[in-house]
């Protein structure tokens, strides 16, 4: 009886060894697939879920561009290749699968012994597409053999904004829109802008719309010239044009500490922030 015990005594001891030193917790469901920026809580200035294509700010225009998009695995590592499967949404897009933008499938997959890939799209330069607009593809992952995929963990997008992001979705934008918008060109409001955000550049206005939530193109436009001072004062609020600056100022002096140089436009020149509210 005594040998019993023993024998069973020493099992509950490495049992509860065992559980105190496991280094991770071990996933027992369906392997899921979800963009790997979901993970990411640090990232709250920018829109993690959104990839912005300017072809118009490259010094030579590109025909395509091709974008890698990382995800991520919840659940087990194996020791072959699995393809992620991934559509474009269209009641939600403006792109068009097959004119606008390529999902470049063969190239997307999970590496053998990882549990991180990227899928890849094309995307193409067409003008009279792009013509006064961005089109936007928005990407949505789905189930396969390999992964479920209705992971769809949720939070707010950045401080900024209460606006929710998915993490089974991601969205890319792309334009060639190159001139000035409007808005910054108006001869009531150009002194202004410049003096909060420094002289205009393509570079920097396009590294503005990629770091700067809610920052685009299409807001800096107007359409209605007669409602301009309405429509200026309701989108560009100080407390919203303060923290525009301090953001964009804040991104140029980290580049500078961490490249040693600083960050250039498409002219040579460096790319700095305004006088005011920074």
């Amino acid at each position: 009886m005594k040998k019993y015990v023993f024998i069973s005594l020493i099992a509950l001891i490495s049992l509860f060894y065992s559980c105190e030193h496991e280094a991770l917790p071990t996933y027992s469901g369906e392997d899921q697939i979800y963009f790997a920026y979901a993970d990411d809580s640090q990232l709250v200035n920018v829109r993690e879920d959104s990839t912005i294509v300017k072809f118009g700010y490259d010094p030579v225009i590109k025909n395509d561009s091709t974008i890698s998009i990382e995800v991520k695995v919840m659940g087990s590592v194996v020791d072959y290749d699995r393809p992620v499967k991934f559509i474009l949404v269209d009641s939600t897009s403006t792109a068009k699968l097959g004119v606008d933008i390529e999902l470049l499938a063969d190239s997307s997959f999970v590496p053998a012994g990882k549990i991180t890939g990227k899928i890849y799209v094309k995307v193409f330069n067409i003008p009279e597409n792009l013509n006064d607009t961005a089109l936007l593809a928005s990407l949505r992952l789905v189930e396969n053999q390999h992964f479920k995929a209705d992971y769809d963990k949720t939070r707010d997008s950045n401080i900024n904004s209460t606006e929710k992001i998915v993490s089974t979705q991601y969205r890319v934008w792309f334009d060639n829109g190159s001139e000035i918008p409007n808005f910054w060109a108006h001869a009531q409001y150009r002194q202004a802008f410049n003096m909060i955000f420094g002289p205009y550049s393509r570079a920097k206005f396009a590294l503005m719309c990629q770091i700067l939530p809610g920052c685009t193109r299409e807001y800096f436009t107007y359409e209605n010239p007669a409602t301009v001072a309405t429509v200026f004062s309701s989108r560009f609020p100080m407390g919203l044009l303060a923290g525009w600056a301090m953001g964009l100022n804040a991104y140029l002096n980290a580049y500078k500490e961490e490249h040693g140089e600083p960050l250039l436009d498409e002219n040579g020149n460096e790319i700095k922030s305004g006088t005011t509210f920074v």
